[in-house]
């Protein structure tokens, strides 16, 4: 700013499937739950998008982290604690290993 220019910035216009993905782990980290359903049909997605990653919700639904009903999503007092690691579920950015780290219940 010194030289009387304005600062330039870069960024990523998210597109596509990440925008789904944002919206979802947002409603997740803000809300503490998400509509999965709703979500999709909001983006335009197909209704099982997140397919891959049922194993991993089904476990921590067994952990008691999370409370399932049809494509809703909420994050119990127990899960609380890990929430940034049940968002990250819907994180295609996050590597294989960071996904699969161990969580203490």
């Amino acid at each position: 700013m010194t030289a009387g220019e304005l600062p330039i910035g870069k960024g990523l216009v998210f597109q596509g499937e990440d925008v789904l993905k944002g919206r979802v782990i947002e409603q997740l980290m803000c809300n503490g739950r998400v509509d999965l359903e709703r979500e999709s049909a909001r983006a335009g997605a197909s209704a099982d998008w997140y397919a891959d990653q049922l194993g991993r919700i089904d476990q921590f639904e067994t952990d008691g982290l999370i409370t399932r009903e049809g494509g809703v999503i909420t994050v119990t007092p127990k899960g609380a604690p890990v929430l940034r690691v049940i968002a990250s579920l819907f994180d295609s950015y996050l590597t294989p290993s960071v996904k699969q780290h161990a969580v203490a219940v």
